[in-house]
């Protein structure tokens, strides 16, 4: 990021204006008892400035709002991928632009990106979008097994998160949607394919879990399908921890005629689910995480 002001070159400009010090204090400036922000001590901070291709990324990014500019765009994201072949965010840029605005149907160049993007560290886009995108493609294929596979690791990347793999657009449930966006109709099918997989069922408690923040008629759909997934596989931490997650969420967002009371009872629900899940798996750390801010 560009810095917005510069810390001054000499006495005379600080003594012009007696503010800008304060952008960049040397040892000399400190006050005794008083502690300073890393960020706001030492000497003036160096201004990273963005690479040429990073300059360029951005400006391709601007003129992606429809069709028919991510087609006039395409050329120009495809010289500079020529020119920066280790450009991750460029290469996944193109598959989304092909799989979500272009509606292309060439999925073994969309996944070529894909797979080119995680070869090599990026800024913009992490393992939810990678394998979110991969899982779609597999589904476009009738790869199923190979769909939820995909959805576990978009999943595991961050379970804070984890509804961000379904790039949900709207606050109702959708039975169709874009090609990159997941849909219930989709969760449906996996369901029905896999019944007695209990990541099926804990996708679409993942998915309902979303659209509880908006209306609390999706707080029990969500709370069946995660507790069908502890059934199916009781072993597992995952589908309490999401049901601590539901409690947790649930006391905040309950309506404002839900008493103290009843909003103390969500939170310890959401202790003792968060426990369990670490009974189940004494390393699983995201538990520890979520119980000690609950």
């Amino acid at each position: 990021m560009l810095a917005l002001c510069a810390a001054p070159q000499n006495r005379s400009q600080a003594e012009k204006n007696p503010l800008l010090p304060a952008f960049a204090q040397t040892n000399a400036l400190k006050v005794n008892s008083v502690s300073e922000p890393p960020e706001m001590s030492g000497e003036p901070k160096k201004i990273v400035q963005p690479s040429r291709s990073e300059t360029q990324l951005l400006e391709i990014v601007g003129d992606l709002k429809d069709q028919d500019e991510a087609k006039s765009t395409m050329p120009g994201l495809d010289e500079l991928i020529t020119l920066h072949p280790d450009n991750s965010d460029a290469c996944f840029l193109r598959a989304m632009c092909n799989a979500c605005i272009l509606n292309s149907h060439d999925f073994v160049s969309i996944s070529s990106d894909v797979k080119e993007a995680m070869s090599h560290p990026g800024q913009i886009y992490n393992e939810t979008d990678y394998y979110s995108l991969l899982g779609k493609i597999e589904l476009a294929r009738a790869n199923y097994a190979q769909a939820m596979d995909d959805l576990q690791k978009a999943l595991m990347r961050d379970l804070s998160t984890a509804n961000e793999m379904f790039n949900i657009e709207g606050v109702e449930p959708q039975k169709s949607s874009k090609f990159c966006v997941w849909n219930l109709a989709e969760l449906d099918g996996l369901v029905a394919r896999f019944p007695k997989d209990y990541r099926a069922w804990l996708f679409r408690g993942i998915y309902y879990e979303f659209f509880a923040t908006f209306k609390e008629e999706y707080y029990p759909k969500a709370m069946q399908e995660f507790q069908r997934a502890a059934l199916l596989n009781p072993e597992s931490p995952l589908p309490q921890y999401f049901i601590g997650q539901l409690y947790s969420d649930a006391s905040l967002t309950k309506k404002s005629s839900a008493s103290d009371q009843e909003r103390d009872e969500e939170i310890k629900n959401a202790a003792a689910a968060y426990t369990k899940a670490i009974e189940l798996d004494r390393g699983f750390l995201p538990a520890y995480e979520e119980r000690a801010i609950t």
